[in-house]
C-alpha cells in the first residue's frame, strides 16, 4: 500500500520541534534533553503507528475507518506537543521564579489531558476493527458486533474519565488530594471497561 501523507500531523511535529530549537537557548543545561523528549515520543508514536497502520490486515480500507484513525492519531499528537509547549514554558518559569506560571501549569496538565481523553473517547465507536487502536481482543476482532458495543462502552468510559480529569484540574485543591482522584478514576474506569469487554464476549460466546 502506498504511503499516507498526513500534512497536519507532520506540520505539528515540525512545530513541536521548532518550538525546541527557538528556545533551546533559554532552557537550563540539565534540563537540555527535556527540551526534545516531547517531540521525539510524539515522532516515534506517529512513525509507529503509521507503519502498523499500513499493514494491518484486519481493518477495512474506506475513508470512514481512515479518517478516524486519522483523527485520533492527530489527538494524541496535540495532546503530546501541547503538553511539550507547558514543559517548556515550566522551565522557563523556573528560570525566573515565576511561581504564578508553575501554579497554572499545574491545573492545566489534567485539564489538557482530560480534553484528550474526551476527544479520543469521541471517537472510538466510530472506529472500526483494526490492529492499531482501540479495544482490541480476539472476540472483538474476529466479530464486527463484539467490537462495535465493545468501544463503544470504552469511549462512553474515556469521554467520563476526560471530564472528570477536567474537573479535578479545575476544582481539586493542588497537591496529593488532586493525584489521588486521578488514579481512582483511571483505575476504576480501566475495570468499567475490563468487565465492558468480557461481559460482551461472554454474552456473545452464549449466543
Amino acid at each position: 500500500m502506498s504511503r499516507v501523507h498526513r500534512p497536519g500531523h507532520l506540520a505539528l511535529l515540525v512545530a513541536g520541534y521548532a518550538g525546541s530549537v527557538a528556545l533551546y537557548p533559554a532552557v537550563p543545561e540539565h534540563s537540555n534533553l527535556i527540551a526534545f523528549a516531547l517531540p521525539t515520543a510524539a515522532a516515534t508514536i506517529y512513525a509507529l503507528h503509521e507503519r502498523l497502520w499500513r499493514r494491518d490486515f484486519v481493518r477495512p480500507h474506506d475513508r470512514t475507518t481512515e479518517a478516524t484513525f486519522e483523527a485520533i492519531l492527530l489527538r494524541i499528537l496535540i495532546f503530546i506537543v501541547a503538553l511539550h509547549v507547558m514543559v517548556l514554558a515550566g522551565l522557563l518559569a523556573l528560570q525566573r521564579d515565576g511561581h504564578g506560571v508553575i501554579v497554572v501549569l499545574a491545573r492545566a496538565v489534567p485539564v489538557l489531558l482530560g480534553l484528550a481523553l474526551a476527544s479520543v473517547g469521541n471517537l472510538l465507536p466510530r472506529l472500526r476493527r483494526n490492529l492499531v487502536i482501540g479495544i482490541r481482543t480476539h472476540r472483538a476482532l474476529e466479530d464486527a458486533g463484539v467490537w462495535q458495543r465493545t468501544n463503544r462502552a470504552a469511549g462512553y468510559v474515556t469521554v467520563a474519565l476526560g471530564l472528570l480529569f477536567v474537573a479535578a484540574g479545575l476544582l481539586l485543591p493542588l497537591g496529593p488530594w488532586m493525584g489521588g482522584a486521578a488514579g481512582l478514576a483511571t483505575l476504576v474506569a480501566l475495570a468499567i471497561v475490563a468487565g465492558q469487554a468480557w461481559a460482551v464476549e461472554r454474552w456473545q460466546t452464549s449466543d
